[in-house]
């Protein structure tokens, strides 16, 4: 700890240097503004409008027109312009790009399923949303983004422990107008957007937005060579409901659409009813097999090979007659399926690379399921009375829907070695009650709160290893593997105390009371762990108990029966204390705590007695930083330094054969680094924005029992990562107005798994996109052409392993690609 105060120390000398530097620049002679200098960012990262540069927090904020000139649709290409920051499209196992895989100085969460939290909260105008599905959010009618780093278990609360994401979108006003735009591009991209501000009455505004996303798959599926001289199940496997098995993957069918009305009775009332929905009927993502491990520890695949290699009698002599034998959904068996005479073969062995990987990463032999689908809708009612000065209340009140299908084809084949497929049904209720103002003589500004949260769902793994050899399914009887609860009361106060013109101090606290609830039945209806034990079925349920199997009525049932309750209190204290060097330069200290809920292991492959569990992780941040205005405002330039005691890591656990994702709290983290933006006005028309990060981050504690390789990073953490991006504007005597900018992002290699699996890391990378726009006079209609991935940089969003069905490959990033739009505003 000695240490960590000397380099927190350290940090802090650091960039009271830099501020008091600053100071020194802006006080020298910089020449006359050529137009003003930069405009300011406002920002509700407390609770309230404030200039982002008098808010104690490393904030990277985006407004809707910058979101517009970059080119920028979804929340995760904004990773590339915050420092510190990762956003992934995808994650493991998810099959879809509409699930958002975020982490924050080295905290996050890269698992999709119900029974996990994300590390970074994502808000859309106040409301939390609850799950990574469907977070990637199409930016259609958005006013600003802020991307607040470090933990914000204060004013944010549960699963903020990254940090968060808050999106706000465009307020109403008394003016009619509108706006719409086409854009199309490569790989049959089409896409539709637009935006309608209607004013109802005079106390009674309205916005409605629109968009549709369209764009072909850039991962084509071929035939394998010498397919027909194999054997083939007919696909009877239980799976999420859809047969779909599109040509091509990694393609996007996305619409949106959002409704807002503003109503203001009085002049101190509004109250705002927004409703959205999004809808997603998609190919699954790009999915390419790196490896096909046949070591041991790929025991599923190697007893598949086994089995339709031997006959069966000499399968029973070797105890594996019944696990060769017949499999319950298909009804036939693999033994002796590559001998000769065998009416089931013969079958293509799995091992050879060759089957699964066709050597170029947009094309693949995969030939099962193909399909993503998302609903996710909900609306909230916001009401806002302003008292005075003194007093301003806020009630959120929300509701969501979540309805999600997913199937894909991990292993590349025309065999079903590793294919999931998952629903998801959940429902979430929350309710704020927020105060904020200004007491004593206005020299403390408060935000006080009461929060209650709610979530229920539903949800089902259905994955096909080995051929069937596993199958994990519900158990026989059961619509769903498991119906998961949470429940989340919290009481908060955050104090910004000006103790004198220059000096001010922050205290805050948020209390949260939390409870998760399971009942679960995943099931393996092919009987595999219990055939070993015994025999085929029928089984005496005598032999089922004695195996270790939770129900011994019910033999595939691998989690035992009955709802499983687990209840946590957190305190999440916020501590600080900024001091304004000058009007225009401030440094600042602080602690932090934020904390992501702890829950329970659903997707079993093996039994288990008593439903496992993990508790909540906790992050302990130290922060020093400073945040300037220089040179007539024509500079701005934040850096901020940072310390953080990550604890009780949910990590995966190397039980069950490595078959099923498990987690357990059996790791601890240091993270230290630093962060600097800047943003310059160079000339008139010409702006560059510029930061740069560092993290080193790593564990300190490692469990025996967790999945961590020889390397002790933590994933999806770049030591090193840096961006500029310039924009220059020029407008013509006639009116009319030209703009380009692009943006350059480097970011050193990083690995996609907590593992630290060299074979599914990423390389270090470096994106060019850009976009060049022309007004016409009168500022009505725009041209835009522009292009993303200019370098063509193929990288691996995200590693998909399952050792047990010796199956390890990633998703690729998509080619380069370009487009043109036309827009019109009325």
């Amino acid at each position: 700890m000695k240490k960590d105060m000397q380099s927190l120390l350290m940090a802090a000398a650091s960039v009271l240097v830099m501020a008091i530097s600053g100071a020194a620049v802006a006080q020298e002679p910089a020449g006359q503004p050529q137009s003003g200098g930069l405009a300011d960012i406002v920002v509700t990262a407390q609770k309230r409008s404030e200039n982002v540069q008098d808010v104690p927090v490393a904030i990277t904020a985006f407004s809707g027109e910058a979101i517009t000139q970059r080119g920028i649709t979804g929340v995760q290409q904004l990773g590339a312009l915050s420092p510190g920051v990762n956003l992934d499209e995808t994650s493991p196992f998810s099959g879809s790009y509409n699930v958002l895989a975020a982490s924050i100085r080295g905290v996050g969460q890269d698992d999709f399923a119900l029974n996990v939290d994300p590390g970074v909260g994502i808000y859309v105008d106040g409301v939390y949303l609850a799950r990574t599905v469907g977070a990637n959010q199409d930016l259609m009618d958005v006013e600003r983004i802020e991307v607040l780093k470090g933990p914000q278990g204060t004013l944010f609360g549960r699963n903020s422990i990254g940090g968060a994401i808050s999106i706000v979108t465009t307020r109403p006003t008394d003016e009619f107008s509108g706006q719409a735009k086409v854009t199309l591009g490569s790989r049959n991209r089409r896409d539709f957007q637009a935006f309608l501000n209607i004013p109802l009455a005079d106390k009674i505004l309205s916005t409605i937005s629109a968009s549709s996303r369209q764009q072909d798959g850039f991962q084509k599926r071929i035939a394998f060579p010498g397919a027909g001289n194999y054997y083939s199940d007919p696909y009877v496997w239980q799976h999420a409901g859809n047969d779909r098995s599109d040509k091509a993957q990694g393609g996007k069918n996305l619409f949106s659409i959002r409704g807002k009305l503003l109503l203001l009775p009085t002049d101190d009332l509004e109250i705002t009813i927004s409703a959205d929905w999004a809808h997603e009927d998609s190919p699954s993502t790009a999915a390419t097999v790196l490896a096909t491990d046949g070591s041991a520890s790929a025991f599923l695949s190697n007893i598949y090979n086994m089995c339709i290699s031997n006959s069966a009698a000499s399968l029973a002599g070797m105890g594996m007659g019944a696990v060769c034998g017949p499999r319950t959904m298909v009804g036939t068996p693999l033994a002796g399926a590559n001998l000769p005479g065998s009416p089931n073969g013969p079958r293509l062995p799995w091992g050879d690379l060759s089957i699964a990987n066709t050597g170029n990463i947009d094309t693949t032999y995969a030939n099962g399921l193909n399909f993503t689908k998302i609903d996710s809708y909900g609306g909230s009612v916001t009401i806002d009375y302003d008292f005075g000065p003194a007093i301003a209340l806020k009630s959120i009140t929300a509701y969501r829907e979540l309805h999600w299908n997913a199937g894909m084809d991990n292993d590349g084949s025309i065999l079903q070695i590793n294919e999931p497929s998952f629903p998801m049904d959940e429902w979430q209720f929350s309710q704020e009650i927020q105060a904020t103002g200004k007491i004593l003589n206005d020299a403390v500004d408060y935000a006080a709160g009461l929060y209650y949260f709610r979530e229920k769902g539903t949800t089902s793994n259905y994955v096909v290893l080995a051929q069937g050899l596993l199958q994990a399914a519900p158990s026989f009887g059961y619509d769903d593997s498991s119906k998961i609860g949470a429940e989340s009361y919290a009481a908060y106060l955050h104090l910004n105390w000006k103790v004198t013109d220059r000096l001010g101090l922050t205290l805050g606290a948020r209390y949260t009371r939390e409870s998760k609830t399971i009942s679960g039945n995943q099931a393996d209806i092919n009987y595999f762990g219990l055939k070993f034990m015994c025999g085929s079925p029928p089984f005496d349920p005598a032999c089922v108990a004695g195996a270790g199997y939770p129900v011994p009525t019910e033999p595939e049932r691998l989690f035992p029966d009955g709802e499983y309750k687990l209840k946590y209190n957190e305190f999440t204290p916020r501590i600080g204390a900024e001091y304004h060097i000058t009007d225009d330069i401030m440094a600042y200290v602080s602690y932090s705590r934020g904390f992501k809920a702890g829950g329970f292991n659903e997707r079993l492959t093996g039994p288990e007695q008593v439903a496992p569990s993990f508790s909540p992780e906790r992050n302990d941040s130290y922060e020093a930083g400073v945040k300037t205005e220089l040179l007539d405002r024509r500079l701005r330039l934040n850096a901020a330094g940072f310390i953080q005691d990550y604890k009780n890591i949910q990590l995966l656990l190397t039980l069950q054969g490595n078959a099923s994702p498990l987690f357990g709290n059996s790791g601890d983290a240091k993270i230290k680094g630093f962060e600097v933006d800047a943003t310059a006005l160079l000339a008139r028309g010409l702006t560059v924005a510029a930061g740069i990060s560092h993290l080193d981050a790593y564990y300190t504690r490692v469990e025996a029992n967790a999945e961590i390789g020889m390397d002790t990073k933590l994933p999806k953490t770049p030591k090193w990562k840096f961006f500029i991006s310039p924009n220059y504007e020029h407008e013509f005597a006639n009116g009319g107005k030209f703009r380009i900018g692009g943006d350059y992002t480097h970011s050193t290699g990083l690995y996609n798994d907590v593992a630290n699996n060299p074979i599914v890391a990423r390389a270090p990378t470096d994106l060019v996109n850009a976009q060049a726009t022309y007004t016409l006079p009168g500022g009505k209609v725009d041209f835009s052409v522009g292009g993303r991935n200019l370098t063509d940089e193929r990288y691996k969003i995200s590693g998909f392993i399952n050792l047990a069905a010796g199956a390890i490959g990633a998703n690729y990033s998509a080619p380069r690609e370009w487009y043109a739009s036309i827009g019109v505003r009325f």
